[in-house]
């Protein structure tokens, strides 16, 4: 077997504008199998609305203070454009992050419990699969603050990226592991902020999934609401 790929990764985000949707562009127009991750931080505690076939993480979103990050996936199935538009239930700025993904399992990515405190050292938690393979991790924060800047990404990962629209900042890095869980380490910051930190697994072919992660919040999620979370501070309503 071989790791996932990262394809590309589209990024951008509201020009520092409030705005009350945003459209999330790709790189390319996806293909059929490609598996989309989209990192999507607002400046704000509003609902964010998906087109129908995104599925938002356990957990997700995820606030602290006035930040919330939203973060989905989608197996593609050929019928993707270059991009999405996604809505919000009031006016603020946003940006993102769209990793389109090859080479994986087919089955839902494995998430974790979301992290979030105010320090200048945003910490991914542990994501555990439970079963050893062949994996693309992922390691993300999202804060709201635009100048505050990273100095350094988890030791091990690679190609750390960050992007920013005025009051929202989301950061990710990646890395190669053949393991049964992961905990990465710690991004650094210049300077203290409330943040939102996530972790993902990504089995490669014919590796293991993590579609049981995600049934424990299935009714939640289709409800438009996270865990002891209304919609309305922070819920993800997909249609």
């Amino acid at each position: 077997m071989a790791f996932p790929t990262v394809a590309g990764v589209g990024r951008g985000g509201s020009a520092n504008l409030a705005v009350d949707n945003i459209d999330i562009v790709f790189d390319a127009v996806p293909d059929s199998g490609d598996l989309l991750v989209i990192l999507l931080g607002v400046d704000g505690l509003l609902t964010a609305t998906f087109p129908d076939g995104y599925t938002a993480f356990p957990g997700m979103p995820e606030v602290s203070s006035t930040f919330t990050l939203n973060m989905v996936y989608r197996v593609c199935d050929g019928s993707e454009a270059a991009s999405i538009n996604v809505t919000f239930s009031g006016s603020d700025q946003a940006t993102y992050q769209a990793y389109r993904i090859t080479g994986h399992a087919g089955t839902a990515p494995t998430g974790c419990t979301p992290a979030a405190a105010a320090t200048d050292s945003p910490d991914p938690p542990l994501c555990d699969p439970g079963s050893s393979a062949e994996r693309l991790w992922l390691a993300v924060f999202g804060l709201n603050n635009s100048v505050i800047t990273v100095s350094s990404y988890p030791s091990n990962y690679t190609n750390g990226i960050t992007d920013a629209s005025s009051g929202a900042r989301v950061g990710s890095a990646r890395r190669e592991l053949e393991a049964s869980s992961e905990d990465p380490g710690v991004f650094t910051l210049s300077a203290s902020q409330s943040w939102v930190s996530y972790t993902v697994g990504i089995a490669a072919t014919g590796g293991g999934g993590g579609g049981e992660v995600f049934l424990e919040n299935r009714h939640g999620i289709e409800q438009g609401i996270k865990p002891q979370t209304a919609a309305g501070i922070g819920g993800v309503l997909i249609e």
